[in-house]
């Protein structure tokens, strides 16, 4: 896992597939973020799972116990 949020998941995250669009919404969002030579953000997952209430995840194990409990 990379310290970077990967570009599908700033996609994801907000909503648009454009870099410019991506900057502007991470933005008021609050999101914290840096723009790379290329135009597209450059967002630290620690960032997002802080402002998200959660802990950045270090492995790729599924904590199955948390999800029986949704």
């Amino acid at each position: 896992m990379t310290f970077f949020l990967t570009d599908e998941e700033v996609a994801m995250l907000t909503d648009y597939e454009k870099p410019a669009l991506q900057c502007r919404q991470l933005r008021k969002m609050g999101f914290s973020f840096e723009v790379g030579r290329t135009g597209k953000p450059k967002i630290l997952r620690e960032v997002v799972a802080k402002k998200l209430g959660g802990r950045a995840r270090r492995d790729a194990e599924v904590n199955v116990k948390a999800l029986s409990r949704l």
